[in-house]
């Protein structure tokens, strides 16, 4: 009987049931997936409650045999390893991934169309950002890049969605908005919006500038396209996605700058270096980021493994 207690909610439940069986015949492995800790997430703010409870489930992996921690990626390993304790051998891989046959593809007359409805130009190169309206997703960062690219031939998309109208940071990224030119700004959820983007002929950049972001799924469904390069911030969880250069480019949020550097820099590239970079992102994905092929590769580990 293989347990899976998937983010911090369940991350007892395996050594729960475990215990339970104990004078049964069951023979059971469980595993803690984390997606995030509050250590990441609550970076200077720690929740001490969900602390002391990720803390305890570490001590009893540690103890009871038959039992591990998954990690999502080289990063978060590290991190679990380092910050939490967890023994070395108490870790597994179920390494993070998308699933790949579900990835949705729409025909370029049916990308113009949606881009004609919101009057975004649809000759002009796109540089994109996207995601939830949430402070450490970077966006008053990558508006504040886009004031020293104002010479740059492009049109600028960020989208952005709130659970509230109040949300202070919607006033934040609208007021920033307005010191940009050829930027359009869409604060509404939609899930095809981004996809349509990411595919578009027309897309060159798209910019992931969070940080206390231990896996997040968007460089690999920017690079499936083989369309959009990506650009991800130089933090946390995400430049173990990216090789600099090679399937896409990593930088420095420290300064607005820095960023707006960066992005100049990959659309001045040539059109044969942006081919390879789309090409080698898209294969990359294929063969590491395959969500069916990871989840499995991680249960053979766990069956083989009596710890």
């Amino acid at each position: 009987m293989i347990i899976l207690g998937v983010d911090t909610p369940f991350a007892f439940t395996p050594v729960y049931v475990k215990k339970q069986l104990l004078n049964s015949r069951a023979i059971v492995q469980g595993v803690w997936v984390p997606h995030s800790t509050s250590l990441i997430h609550e970076r200077g703010a720690f929740d001490s409650k969900r602390l002391e409870w990720e803390m305890g489930i570490v001590k009893e992996i540690n103890q009871t045999k038959n039992m591990f921690v998954s990690y999502l990626n080289s990063y978060m390993q590290h991190h679990l390893r380092i910050e939490y304790g967890v023994s070395e051998k108490k870790l597994i891989p179920l390494l993070n991934g998308i699933y790949i046959p579900g990835v949705p593809y729409f025909t370029q007359e049916e990308i113009s169309r949606t881009i004609r409805e919101f009057n975004i130009p649809t000759d002009k190169p796109i540089i994109f950002s996207f995601g939830r309206g949430a402070t450490y997703k970077g966006f008053d960062v990558f508006l504040q890049a886009l004031r020293y690219l104002d010479d740059l031939p492009v049109h600028f998309i960020l989208q952005v969605a709130f659970f509230s109208t109040k949300d202070p940071l919607l006033r934040k990224l609208k007021e920033l908005s307005k010191q940009v030119k050829n930027i359009s700004v869409i604060f509404k959820l939609s899930y095809e919006f981004p996809r349509k983007i990411l595919q578009w002929e027309n897309t060159e950049l798209v910019a992931v500038l969070s940080q206390n972001e231990p896996g997040a799924f968007i460089p690999a469904e920017i690079r499936i396209y083989g369309q959009a390069i990506a650009l991800v911030s130089d933090r946390d969880g995400l430049p173990c996605q990216v090789n600099e250069g090679n399937d896409g480019f990593i930088t420095s949020i420290n300064s607005p700058r820095e960023v707006a550097d960066k992005i100049r820099y990959i659309f001045q590239l040539s059109h044969k270096r942006k081919q390879e970079i789309r090409k080698t992102g898209k294969q990359r994905i294929i063969m590491e980021y395959d969500i069916v092929k990871n989840f499995v590769n991680g249960i053979l580990n766990l069956l083989g493994k009596t710890l």
